[in-house]
C-alpha cells in the first residue's frame, strides 16, 4: 500500500538538485532524541535494511518540530556523515509538528493536470497561512463517501512552513548531503508500518508512533490515509510542575537504551502518558468519523521509542474499546536482530528510505 509521493513539497528546491531524481536515496531523520539514517535495498523483490546509523543526544534538539540547538545538531550530523561514510548521498528528509498541516478538502471537478494552477489561485481558501510562507502539496484521495452524489475531487492537502523545510535542507547541504525529497514524519511511518504483515490484514486501522515529545497518528481506511495528526507532548515539563516529582527528570536511562519507565515512577509516568494518548486518540477518532461517519476501526497499531509495559497497551485498548497491538515496524526489513535498542529510533528514517524510486 502506497500513496503518491508528495510532489511539490518534495521538489521545492528542484533548481538546486545536483543530479537525477532516479538516484537511490537514504532516509535521514532529525528527531528530538537522535539523528538516524537508513538505506534500504530491494533484493529479489524483497526489501531489506542494508545500512543504518544512529547518533543520540543528551538533551532534546527539537521543540514543536523546529530545531532549537543548531550547533549541537550540525556537530552530530557531521559526525554521522563521517562515521558512516555517507557524504554526497542523496537523502529524503521530513518535517513534523507545528510546522505542518494536513487537511482533507473537496474541490470542484477539474483536470488533474490543472490542479496545480487551481491551488495556486485558490489555495488561500483552504489554508490559514500566507501562500508565500508555505510549501503546498496535495495527493488525490478517493471519496470517503462512495454513495455521495457530491461532484468534485477529494484532496489530501499538505502544507509546510517554508522556513522549517529550508532550515533542514540547508543543514543537510552544509554537511555534504544532497536532499532530494521532503516528506512528513507521519507519512514516513505510514510508509513503513503499512508493509507490516499484521497491518496489511486490516482495512480500517490507526497507526501510532509514540515518542517522548511527539506522537504521529494516521487513520487509514481502505488502504488510504484518512486523517493525519502530529500531537506535541511536554510530559517532562508537566511532571516537573508537580511538587516533589521533579527528581524523575534526573533519572537518566543507560546510554544504549531507549527511555524507560523505572520501577519507582512507572505508574506515574504511564498514568500521565496514558491519559494524554488516550484523549488524543479519542479526539482523532471523532475527527475521522466526522469525515467518514460509517468508519469502523478494526485495530490500533503502535510503535514507540519508549519502553512501555503491557499494562499501557491494555489500558488503551479498554479506553478505546478497540484492540491495540504493539508492532515492531521494522520487522519486514530486518535481516537479523542486531539492531538492539537503536532499532526503535529508525522507524522514520526507514519510512523515508522507502521513497527511493528504486523501491
Amino acid at each position: 500500500m502506497k500513496i503518491p509521493k508528495l510532489r511539490h513539497l518534495g521538489q521545492v528546491w528542484t533548481s538546486g538538485w545536483r543530479g537525477s531524481s532516479l538516484h537511490p536515496v537514504i532516509g535521514i531523520d532529525i528527531g528530538s532524541q537522535a539523528i538516524t539514517f537508513a538505506k534500504i535495498q530491494n533484493r529479489q523483490s524483497r526489501l531489506r535494511l542494508d545500512g543504518w546509523g544512529c547518533r543520540k543526544f543528551d538533551t532534546p534538539i527539537l521543540e514543536r518540530g523546529r530545531i532549537r540547538n543548531q550547533s549541537v545538531l550540525i556537530e552530530g550530523l557531521r559526525a554521522l556523515v563521517e562515521e558512516y561514510g555517507i557524504r554526497g548521498a542523496y537523502v529524503a528528509m521530513a518535517v513534523n509538528g507545528a510546522s505542518v498541516m494536513v487537511k482533507r478538502v473537496h474541490v470542484p471537478q477539474c483536470d488533474r493536470k490543472n490542479l496545480d494552477e487551481f491551488l495556486i489561485w485558490e489555495g488561500p481558501r483552504y489554508i490559514p497561512y500566507d501562500p508565500d510562507d508555505v510549501y503546498l502539496d496535495f495527493a488525490l484521495s478517493p471519496s470517503v463517501s462512495p454513495n455521495s452524489s457530491k461532484e468534485g475531487l477529494d484532496l489530501l492537502l499538505v502544507v509546510s512552513k517554508r522556513e522549517a523545510v529550508d532550515e533542514r535542507r540547508t543543514l543537510l547541504e552544509e554537511v555534504g548531503l544532497n536532499p532530494l525529497i521532503c516528506d512528513l514524519d507521519a507519512l514516513a511511518f505510514y510508509n513503513l508500518a503499512s508493509i507490516h504483515r499484521d497491518v496489511q490484514s486490516h482495512r480500517a486501522y490507526i497507526l501510532v508512533y509514540l515518542q517522548p515529545t511527539i506522537m504521529h497518528v494516521v487513520v487509514v481506511a481502505c488502504g488510504e490515509p484518512l486523517l493525519i495528526r502530529d500531537v506535541d507532548f511536554l510530559i517532562d515539563m508537566k511532571l516537573g510542575d508537580q511538587p516533589g516529582k521533579s527528581d524523575v527528570l534526573d533519572q537518566k536511562p543507560k546510554p544504549d537504551d531507549p527511555p524507560e519507565f523505572s520501577s519507582e515512577n512507572s505508574s506515574m509516568w504511564e498514568e500521565l502518558l496514558g491519559m494524554e494518548v488516550l484523549g488524543e486518540l479519542k479526539r482523532t477518532l471523532d475527527g475521522a468519523r466526522e469525515i467518514q461517519p460509517d468508519l469502523k476501526v478494526e485495530a490500533v497499531f503502535f510503535s514507540s521509542s519508549l519502553r512501555i509495559r503491557d499494562a499501557f497497551q491494555n489500558e488503551l485498548s479498554q479506553g478505546l474499546m478497540i484492540p491495540v497491538f504493539r508492532i515492531d515496524a521494522l520487522e519486514s526489513l530486518r535481516q537479523n536482530r542486531g539492531l538492539s535498542s537503536e532499532g526503535s529510533f529508525l522507524n522514520i528514517a526507514c519510512g523515508l528510505a522507502l521513497r527511493s524510486p528504486y523501491h
